[in-house]
């Protein structure tokens, strides 16, 4: 038996390509995305299928100078982790909306991050 994906809703919010989607199972109605527009954007899922309406952005997190290349959300929902064209990691606070720590030292884009379950 096939099996059909059907169209729920869009989220609007970057303005250029989507490079990478992030969740948690913590948190399966939080996503993150990063994108060519050098931005990560924290959403809150809606699901509102009459509007189709599926999610709003609730924080805007700006600072890489190229592509966010990839994002990952650690799996308490604090935290997120992108990687980026410019060679910078950046690990994002989503509460305070400050990125603490930045990592730096690759010569050329980072393109795939990654958090442990303990957050080390």
């Amino acid at each position: 038996m096939a099996e059909f994906l059907v169209l729920r809703g869009f989220m609007r919010g970057h303005k250029d390509v989507v490079t990478a989607i992030a969740t948690s199972i913590d948190n399966p109605d939080t996503i993150v995305t990063a994108s060519r527009d050098n931005s990560i954007i924290l959403w809150d899922l809606t699901k509102e299928e009459k509007t189709y309406r599926y999610g709003v952005p609730k924080r805007f997190l700006t600072g890489h100078s190229h592509f966010a290349q990839d994002v990952v959300l650690s799996s308490d929902g604090r935290f997120a982790l992108a990687g980026s064209r410019d060679g910078a990691l950046r690990l994002w606070d989503l509460k305070s909306r400050t990125s603490p720590y930045r990592f730096v030292g690759h010569t050329k884009g980072v393109l795939s991050v990654a958090l442990s379950k303990d957050h080390r």
